[in-house]
């Protein structure tokens, strides 16, 4: 009876599983003080509220969901290693980090540094679930529910690095310091963050359009996909541009090779409107500072006439065989000299490394040369792969490769029967571009190795392709 109607109502109880861990990132542990404080009414409505909502995103996933996913687990069909082997080698990679921990200093076990590790493992188990449970038809709701925070994070976020920007004599969006403020008491996106938000949305509707035949239905396609594109360009982040000419070469070599020369030109279009467009937004901003910021205006228009925007000033220094140490700490945004740390003092007789945010809270720690760009002094290893190795030494570093092994396999199964799948191939396609992207990404940032929003899209768009190759195996309708 248990196992009928879990098969029934699973996929409503996955979803709110799935929304309160989307709900918990970017949260962090309350303290004691802030936990009594609520429940004593020492505050105000407002902070009361806010405290509430803050101790919930944390507590709901760490106490309630993981319960019941336990309950859900032990209740459970008999379950198949080998359908859930990717789930299992992402689970080993974040034990080794914990064992990593426990080895340096028992003492150093505590919520602060294990949290993210709990949130990961719970993502984990919601996937573990659902991937048991759940047909394609159903687990794809994930993929929407993605879809849902992602453009709630761009409504919430991009108004607020808008109003900083029409605000301040900065050139571009890439410059704003709104990461400094706090909304419902949590730090605000970094710009480069929300540009890779924007991205991933453009991915999608960009796969959108490749199944597009109507030109009403394309012309309907093309503003969103252009006013996304026109913010990507002004928050000016070169990650998420190198991302995503990966993601449409692929997307043009793999998806749409029939139409490539009319998707590049398309693309084209898109990059030339682009850059258009967010003249358009500076002309408009020099208007209104010349109404109610003189000062700002003066150095506005200075820098809008003599100064280049972050792509041309690397491709300008790269042309210089003689780099600086300054020039090259701009070029890797301080990456350089982060890597460089991390290799120097690692102990390379740890098998498992220094534990979970071995970064923040121990290589990086006491590092008197952090690199200071623009984007202020960076304190993680900005590297998916550097940060395996100090959290959870070789043996997370050999998990990672393992489970970028899985998701390429995937991919190319994937390819392999494309031609031969006769329904829409949207989701599919948009979860193969998400993953790719990903894979850049994970080059030069944490990535999804480390609880974040990489990682619950990296996860969940891996496991929800891997369930619909499962199904068409059995069916063998290809």
């Amino acid at each position: 009876m248990f196992n009928n109607y879990i098969k029934n109502n699973y996929i409503v109880l996955i979803s709110i599983f799935w929304i309160i861990i989307w709900a918990s990132i970017n949260t962090f542990p309350p303290n004691t003080e802030t936990i009594k404080n609520a429940f004593l009414f020492d505050e105000n409505y407002k902070d009361f509220i806010v405290n509430i909502v803050n101790i919930l995103r944390f507590y709901l996933p760490v106490l309630v969901t993981n319960s019941l996913l336990i309950i859900l687990v032990f209740f459970g069909k008999k379950l198949k290693i080998k359908n859930n082997l990717f789930l299992y080698i992402f689970f080993l990679f974040f034990v080794s980090q914990f064992i990593g921990l426990i080895f340096l200093d028992t003492s150093k076990v505590n919520l602060e540094r294990t949290f993210l590790f709990i949130l990961a493992l719970n993502a984990l188990g919601i996937m573990f679930v659902a991937n048991n449970y759940l047909t394609y038809e159903k687990i794809k709701t994930i993929f929407f529910i993605n879809l849902f925070f992602l453009i709630l994070i761009v409504t919430i976020y991009l108004p607020i690095i808008y109003k900083d920007y029409f605000n301040s004599q900065l050139l571009y969006l890439y410059n704003s310091r709104t990461w400094n403020e706090v909304f419902i008491d949590d730090p605000i996106i970094r710009v480069t963050g929300l540009a890779r938000v924007l991205a991933l949305i453009m991915i999608i509707l960009i796969v959108k359009i490749n199944y597009v035949k109507s030109k009403k239905n394309l012309f309907l396609l093309f503003f969103p996909i252009l006013l996304l594109s026109i913010n990507i360009w002004g928050l000016q982040s070169r990650l998420v541009f190198l991302c995503i000419f990966v993601v449409l070469i692929f997307n043009l070599l793999f998806f749409v090779r029939k139409n490539f020369l009319k998707n590049l030109i398309f693309y084209a279009l898109i990059i030339f409107l682009s850059i258009k467009g967010f003249e358009g937004i500076k002309n408009l901003k020099l208007f209104y500072l010349d109404v109610y910021n003189k000062q700002f205006h003066q150095e506005f228009v200075r820098d809008k006439n003599s100064r280049p925007n972050r792509v041309e000033k690397v491709l300008s220094l790269a042309k210089d065989l003689n780099i600086n140490k300054k020039e090259m700490v701009y070029i890797s945004s301080g990456r350089n000299l982060i890597w460089k740390k991390i290799l120097e003092v690692y102990d390379y007789k740890k098998i498992f490394g220094y534990g979970p945010q071995a970064d923040r809270y121990e290589i990086l720690k006491n590092n008197e040369d952090k690199s200071t760009n623009n984007s202020g002094s960076m304190s993680n290893s900005s590297s998916a792969y550097f940060y395996s190795l100090i959290c959870g030494g070789y043996v997370s570093l050999i998990l990672i490769l393992l489970i970028n092994l899985y998701a390429l396999i995937t991919i190319k199964n994937y390819l392999k029967i494309r031609n031969y799948i006769s329904e829409s191939k949207f989701i599919t396609d948009s979860l193969v571009l998400i993953i790719i992207y990903c894979f850049v990404r994970s080059i030069f940032e944490n990535s999804y190795a480390v609880f974040s929003l990489d990682y619950l899209i990296f996860l969940s768009s891996a496991i929800i392709l891997k369930k619909f190759l499962m199904e068409k195996n059995k069916s063998e309708s290809y």
